[in-house]
């Protein structure tokens, strides 16, 4: 990291003449650089009055005053948003010269670009990608529009904090619409934003059709974004074609999505094709329903159907009463897979019995003493069992039991069922 105190700040053709070298923007004493790109440069920043070190992006707006209005806005509407995958502004100001700063939380990690370039668990990638859409939500919420979502445009802090940047706070200068596909492909550069004149926005990459067309950029284009970003940090794949600036354009336009080489579940596969469909109207009403899909993921083993099949007949198998003709027989009964895809649950003459599908996972009895049980069923959160049983020995008819299957507690939704215990 550079530390040298005394820093040029600006360039000539940035939006207008260039300030004198400082050591001091606002009350942020600088510090050295953290980053810079075409159209801000990025410093770090010590707030003397408070003591603590933050990121103050520096940005040239000239005698737009229309675009610097606009910057102020955003940075006020981003500052209202408080939710802990979305960066912190602290403050947006300007010099008497124009220039434009923007004072943020200093995060201490690396990009998720970066992070990528190690090889990743699938389950890592889902679960950093999770929180990632978790800020996304969070700013759409709020009424902002990121427009420029890339693995770039995201921490990941040392302390395992996931946190999005940059939501459409650079401006490009005015009537600037160029797009640099192989420079957006190799070394990532700032986002193009919309310019007075109706151009585009985002980096290439990443761009929905409707960026492309240079239309107005919404939530559902976030969403785009999102999905061709985990769909390439999951397959090491871009999703569409990427031999030229036009083949890229024409291919998302069309919604001509590869076929990747590496497998993908089906139903995670089907939700990122959503995502990516060539029509906002056709993708997921929000970020929070593809959320809802891989945050499951990410917080178990990653397991392929076949998988759970081999795991569960494997913890199945003491239990089963080989007959004569070599044919097991029904010692158990409706097993079932947990939603979060880490136990499976069955059911044997007089108990219910729940096992880890992890390696080592040992069998536990959390039902004993009923009889003719039958119809097991999972909570969608995976925390509780539900199933018609009735007291062994007893007369009364069957009744709905539902079980906590951490701690063992029934929840008896007819009195005929009091006898019913867990066991430890």
């Amino acid at each position: 990291m550079m530390h040298d105190t005394s820093v040029t700040v600006g360039s000539e053709g940035a939006g207008g003449a260039a300030p004198a070298p400082r050591t001091r923007i606002g009350r942020y004493a600088i510090e050295g650089v953290l980053g810079a790109g075409g159209m801000a440069v990025v410093y770090l920043a010590r707030d003397p009055v408070l003591g603590r070190a933050v990121a103050l992006k520096v940005l040239r707006v000239g005698g737009d005053e229309r675009s610097a209005r606009r910057l102020v806005r955003e940075g006020q509407a981003l500052a209202r948003v408080s939710h802990p995958n979305v960066i912190s502004v602290y403050e947006v100001g300007r010099e008497t010269d124009g220039l434009i700063y923007i004072a943020m939380e200093r995060i201490a990690g690396t990009t998720l670009a970066a992070w990528l370039e190690a090889p990743r668990a699938q389950r890592d990638i889902l679960a950093v990608f999770a929180a990632a859409g978790r800020g996304l939500s969070a700013a759409h919420a709020a009424g902002l529009v990121h427009r420029d979502f890339k693995p770039e445009n995201v921490m990941v802090g040392d302390d395992g904090r996931v946190c999005v940047l940059d939501f459409g706070l650079a401006r490009a200068p005015a009537g600037d619409d160029s797009i640099d596909l192989e420079d957006s492909l190799r070394s990532p550069s700032d986002a193009l934003a919309v310019t007075a004149s109706g151009g585009v926005v985002g980096t290439p990459a990443y761009m929905s059709p409707e960026q492309w067309r240079g239309e107005r950029a919404g939530v559902q284009s976030d969403q785009f974004s999102f999905c061709v970003a985990l769909w390439r940090a999951l397959t090491g794949e871009h999703p569409f074609d990427l031999r030229s600036r036009e083949a890229l354009r024409a291919s998302v336009i069309a919604g001509r999505i590869r076929c990747a080489r590496t497998a993908l579940p089906r139903r995670l596969r089907g939700v990122l094709r959503r995502g990516m469909a060539s029509d906002p109207r056709a993708r997921l009403p929000s970020i929070d329903a593809i959320i809802g899909e891989i945050a499951p993921r990410a917080a178990r083993p990653w397991l392929t159907p076949a998988t759970v099949v081999a795991t569960a007949a494997a913890a199945l198998a003491p239990y089963l009463i080989i007959g004569a003709s070599g044919a097991a027989t029904a010692a158990t009964q409706a097993p079932a897979v947990s939603p979060d895809g880490q136990r499976v649950a069955w059911l044997t003459p007089d108990a219910v019995t729940v096992q880890a599908l992890a390696p080592g996972g040992e069998p536990r009895v959390v039902l004993r003493g009923a009889r003719a049980h039958h119809a097991l069923s999972w909570s969608p959160d995976s925390r509780r069992l539900a199933l018609i049983a009735a007291v062994a020995g007893s007369a009364a008819p069957p009744g709905v039991v539902v079980i906590d299957v951490a701690t063992g507690a029934v929840h008896r939704l007819d009195d005929h069922l009091g006898a019913l215990a867990p066991l430890e």
